[in-house]
C-alpha cells in the first residue's frame, strides 16, 4: 500500500467527521482515481455523503449537478435495504437529487434518475423529525418524487396510480404526509378533467385547514363546471386568505370574469380595474384588451392607488363568503375567554354551536353570555370525538 495514498484516505475520513465536506470529497476523489481497492464500505458511504452534501444540497447549476450524478450511478450500486433498519446512501443521494430536479421543473431528468433505482430494494424506516412531523421512508419518497415528476410531464394516469399506491403504502401514523398525498391527488383531478372527484378531494383536505391554494383550485374546479356561485366562493375565499392585494393582480381579471356570468357587472368592472391599478403602479405588462376595457368604462387610466379599489371591494368579498348560506340567530350560552372560544345556543333549537373569538366580526369586549348574534355554518372537526362537524363563523351582534 502506498503510504501518501493511504494517509490522503485517512485524512478525507477526518474532513468528513469535522463536516468539511467539499475537502473531503476532494480527498476521496484523488484516492478514489488512483487507489479505489483502498476504500471499504464506510468509505463508500462517506464518498457519496460528502459528494451529496457539496453538490445537492448547495446546488449550483444543474450542470455541476448532472456532472457529480452520473459519476455516482456509473461507479456505485444500490443496496438491497428492503428489510435492514439502514438507508442506503446511494439511494438517498437519488432520490435527494431528483428533487432538487423537480424544483427547478427537469422532470425528466429526475425521472431518468428515479428508474435507475430498484424499487424493492428500497427502505421502508420511516421516521417523524425533530418537529413530529412524519418523513418519508425512501420507499415512499421515491413514490412522492415519481407523482411530482410524473405531473410535471403530463403523465396524470402513472401520477395517479403512485399516488394511490402511496396512500395505501403510508402507515396510519403518517396522517400528514397522506393529507398532502391527497393535494396531489386533487391537482391530478384537476388535471384530466375530472373536477367533481377534485372538489371531493379538496373539501375533504379543508376539513383540517384553511390554504389559500385549495381555495384557488377549487374554484378552477367549480368554474370548468359552469357553476359560477361556488367559483366566487371559492375565488374570494383565496384572496382574503392570500391577505397580500398585490400577489393576486392576475387573478382578480378572472374574477371579474365570474361576476360578469353572474350579472354582477359593477363589481366585474371594480375587479377588472383593480388589476389593471397594480399593475400600473407597478410598470407591469397590461395587456391590450385589459387597458381598452378600463378606457371604455371611463375609468381613469393614470390611477394607481389600487388600495383604495380593494378597500371599495373588501366589504363585498365578505359577503360573497357566505352567499347563498343560510344565517342563523341565537344567544351566547357560554364562553371560555382564557381559551378564545364559546357556544350559542340556536334559537331554532338543535344542539349549541361552537364559535371561536377570531371568527366575531365585533370588539371581542362585546363577547358576554345571554348577547343576541347571528351567525353561519362552517365545517369543522370536533377533534373530542374525531368526526366532522360544525361552528358557527362570520358571528355579529344584532
Amino acid at each position: 500500500m502506498n503510504e501518501t495514498t493511504s494517509n490522503e484516505l485517512i485524512h478525507a475520513r477526518r474532513l468528513y467527521m469535522k463536516k468539511n465536506m467539499k475537502e473531503a470529497e476532494t480527498n476521496f476523489l484523488k484516492v478514489f482515481n488512483t487507489n479505489r481497492e483502498l476504500f471499504n464500505d464506510l468509505d463508500e458511504i462517506y464518498f457519496i455523503r460528502a459528494i451529496q452534501e457539496s453538490h445537492i444540497d448547495n446546488c449550483q447549476s444543474i450542470g455541476d449537478l448532472r456532472h457529480y450524478a452520473d459519476f455516482v450511478v456509473e461507479n456505485f450500486n444500490q443496496e438491497d435495504c428492503s428489510n435492514r433498519n439502514f438507508e442506503d446512501p446511494y439511494a438517498d443521494f437519488i432520490l435527494n437529487l431528483s428533487t432538487v430536479l423537480i424544483k427547478e421543473e427537469y422532470y425528466l431528468d429526475a425521472i431518468k434518475y428515479l428508474i435507475r433505482l430498484d424499487e424493492s430494494f428500497l427502505s421502508d424506516v420511516s421516521r417523524h423529525n425533530s418537529n413530529g412531523y412524519y418523513r418519508f421512508s425512501h420507499h415512499e419518497k421515491y413514490l412522492s418524487n415519481m407523482v411530482k415528476a410524473l405531473i410535471g410531464i403530463g403523465k396524470y394516469d402513472a401520477a395517479l396510480q403512485y399516488s394511490i399506491r402511496l396512500i395505501n403504502d403510508l402507515p396510519d401514523t403518517a396522517s400528514e404526509a397522506k393529507y398532502w398525498i391527497k393535494w396531489s391527488i386533487a391537482k391530478i383531478y384537476n388535471l384530466t378533467g375530472d373536477y367533481e372527484l377534485s372538489i371531493e378531494y379538496i373539501n375533504e383536505l379543508l376539513l383540517k385547514r384553511s390554504e389559500n391554494y385549495f381555495y384557488k383550485l377549487l374554484a378552477d374546479n367549480y368554474l370548468k363546471l359552469d357553476d359560477y356561485d361556488n367559483a366566487l366562493v371559492s375565488g374570494v375565499h383565496y384572496i382574503i386568505l392570500k391577505k397580500d392585494i398585490k400577489s393576486c393582480v392576475n387573478y382578480y381579471t378572472e374574477l371579474g370574469y365570474i361576476l360578469s356570468q353572474l350579472g354582477l357587472t359593477e363589481e366585474s368592472n371594480k375587479h377588472y380595474y383593480l388589476s389593471y391599478a397594480i399593475k400600473k403602479s407597478y410598470g407591469n405588462f397590461i395587456p391590450d384588451y385589459l387597458e381598452e376595457k378600463i378606457r371604455d368604462l371611463g375609468f381613469d387610466l393614470e390611477n394607481t392607488n389600487y388600495n383604495k379599489i380593494a378597500n371599495e371591494l373588501k366589504p363585498f368579498w365578505r359577503e360573497c363568503l357566505y352567499r347563498n348560506k343560510k344565517q342563523f340567530t341565537g344567544t351566547i350560552s357560554a364562553i371560555k375567554q382564557e381559551r378564545g372560544f364559546g357556544f350559542i345556543k340556536p334559537d331554532d333549537g338543535g344542539k349549541n354551536q361552537f364559535f371561536l373569538f377570531k371568527d366575531f366580526k365585533d370588539d371581542h369586549d362585546y363577547i358576554w353570555n345571554n348577547m343576541r348574534v347571528s351567525y353561519y355554518l362552517g365545517d369543522s372537526i370536533d377533534y373530542s370525538k374525531n368526526k366532522e362537524s360544525t361552528r358557527a363563523v362570520n358571528v355579529e351582534l344584532i
